[in-house]
This record gives structure tokens, C-alpha cells and sequence, in this order.
């Protein structure tokens, strides 16, 4: 398992950037589907795209106590976290637009 955890330090790094854009272009391709009839496509692939960088976020969280403290793994796990948090803040403000917006603008 500790190998497991060894390998995962950079999958924030990775599962942030992936996870917003496949929500940035899965919504955006979803907006003419939504105007009018009410259904929350874009909600849903905002949590999931959430849910995506945020677990990477957490895998790189839990593979720094794999490291030396001082070496240059754990310090990008702690980036690749850091970064995996920042996507998810960054979907959920992307989302904030969805509220303000209906869709039948374009």
C-alpha cells in the first residue's frame, strides 16, 4: 500500500487540470441542451468534476507521508495538492456562472 501511495504524489497535479476541462467543455457543449426545459446537466458535471480534483488532490494529500520531509517528492505532493484544490475552487466558481446565467443567453 505504501508503494501505492509512493506513486500517487503528483495525481492532483494531474486529476485538477483533466477534471476542469472535461467540465468546462462537457458544460459548455450542454448549455443549448438545457435551455429551457429546466435540467441540471451542468450541475452534475460540476460535482463530478469536483469530486475528480478533489480526490486527487487528497491522493497526493496522503502520498507526502511517503517522503522525507525535506526532499523534493513531498514538496510536490504538496503542490500537486494544492493544485488539485485550487481546480476545485476554481469548477465550483466556474459553476457560480451557471446560477447567474440560464443558458438561452448565446
Amino acid at each position: 500500500m505504501k508503494a501505492l501511495r509512493r506513486n500517487l504524489f503528483y495525481a492532483g497535479l494531474v486529476a485538477g487540470p483533466l477534471a476542469w476541462g472535461a467540465t468546462f467543455q462537457t458544460a459548455y457543449s450542454l448549455v443549448s441542451a438545457e435551455c429551457g426545459n429546466g435540467s441540471s446537466y451542468s450541475l452534475a458535471t460540476t460535482v463530478a468534476g469536483v469530486l475528480i480534483a478533489v480526490a486527487g488532490a487528497g491522493a497526493s494529500w496522503s502520498a507526502r507521508g511517503a517522503f522525507d520531509v525535506k526532499g523534493p517528492r513531498y514538496f510536490m505532493a504538496t503542490i500537486a495538492s494544492a493544485a488539485g484544490g485550487l481546480f476545485a475552487i476554481v469548477i465550483l466558481l466556474q459553476m457560480a456562472a451557471a446560477f447567474i446565467f440560464e443558458g438561452c443567453e448565446l
